[in-house]
């Protein structure tokens, strides 16, 4: 992640700022009167040193060796730590002096955070794409001749088409010279020409090939791995919210944030298994299941953090667009119209790119 490469951030004296430049990922939080949270002492005997500075001065990026030099003398001061258990355990105390903040240091580096951006953009391509990646390989390819073998005459459209003259407008034959179409798990996409044998598009849709649910779980995989640490992963960033007072409250939420990621992770994983064409029941309940988990961890999330300050508005604003989004596309009525046939799906692509960017933005304000 680049730890040692960046130099400690400019601005005000911020008393217990482990953001330094051998610092790990993660790092610590000073709160008046309260225990700092660490990490497991295995973690931190690799890669961290602690580094007290205020001011507005830059402290000058270390070399290699003075990294692995201060790693080691923190390695021999832990040695006197006894073994953290799962749970975060106070085991440093201090006061924060007269005139300096409690503050919240992410240790994360740049470039991981330009990472995150690329990734999330990769998917947001993926997604608000899926028609031209329909057509490009299914037909400008040429996949759809070779795996689409379901007869013209046996597709409907949603949008209430001919099938049979779409096909014959594509010149989708097959070796038989027979009209043919792209019909559930047919070619690498869903098919973009019409809505074929469903009402209406949705992302859904066009992931029911088994390219397509591959390719989801591959953009998908990088924005997920970024909730999960700034979210249940990163117990920091829910430790510095309006709650960090009230040890009751703080844990609660950390429970709540743990639970709803985890439900999140686990009906999208079902999302994916239960395909569209193959399983369409169990399909609208688990995606129903992970959109609602997905909402819930927000929702702590932005009360962790604070719903008044920046952040918590910025999780607040972000999830009642998706949400919206969302909701809008399904009572929206379908129809033979380009909106009345895509109106789900661009409100699910808008939904989660919401619920993916809301992280990367996120990173970049604290």
């Amino acid at each position: 992640l680049g730890l040692c490469t960046f130099p400690r951030r400019k601005g005000p004296p911020c008393f217990g700022d482990f953001r330094g430049p051998c610092a790990m990922a993660g790092t610590l939080l000073a709160r008046p009167t309260e225990a700092f949270d660490i990490p497991q002492k295995d973690a931190l005997q690799e890669s961290a040193f602690r580094l007290q500075a205020g001011g507005d001065q830059d402290v000058e990026a270390p070399t290699g060796r003075e990294c692995m030099e201060e790693a080691t003398l923190l390695k021999n001061d832990l040695t006197q730590i006894p073994p953290i258990s799962s749970t975060i355990d106070p085991l440093l105390r201090t006061e924060v002096p007269a005139g300096s903040e409690p503050c919240m240091c992410l240790g994360f580096s740049r470039r991981f955070r330009f990472l995150q951006l690329v990734t999330v953009l990769v998917t947001i391509a993926f997604l608000f794409l899926q028609p031209f990646w329909s057509w490009l390989f299914n037909d400008y390819l040429g996949f759809a001749s070779r795996l689409c073998h379901t007869p013209a005459e046996h597709i409907t459209c949603g949008s209430g088409e001919n099938y049979v003259e779409i096909a014959r407008r594509l010149k989708r034959l097959d070796d038989h010279g027979r009209l043919v179409g792209c019909a559930c798990e047919n070619s690498i996409f869903g098919d973009w020409a019409c809505a074929a044998n469903a009402d209406t598009f949705s992302v859904s849709y066009y992931i029911s090939t088994a390219p397509g649910t591959g390719a989801m779980a591959a953009v998908a995989a990088w924005p997920i791995i970024s909730q999960w640490l700034h979210g249940s992963g990163f117990f920091i960033l829910a430790g510095s919210g309006q709650h960090r007072e009230d040890d009751a409250m703080q844990k609660m939420l950390m429970v709540l944030l743990r639970v709803t990621q985890v439900a999140f992770q686990f009906f999208f994983g079902l999302f994916l298994f239960n395909t569209l064409c193959i399983l369409p029941t169990a399909h609208g309940i688990v995606v129903t299941s992970f959109i609602l988990a997905l909402i819930a961890h927000f929702v702590v999330l932005a009360v962790a953090v604070g719903a008044s300050t920046t952040v918590g508005k910025v999780i607040r604003v972000a999830a009642s667009i998706g949400t919206v989004s969302v909701i809008t596309g399904f009572v929206w009525p379908v129809g033979p119209s380009w909106l009345g046939q895509h109106a789900f799906w661009l409100g699910e692509c808008i939904g989660l790119t919401c619920a993916f960017s809301m992280v990367p933005i996120i990173s970049f304000m604290i």
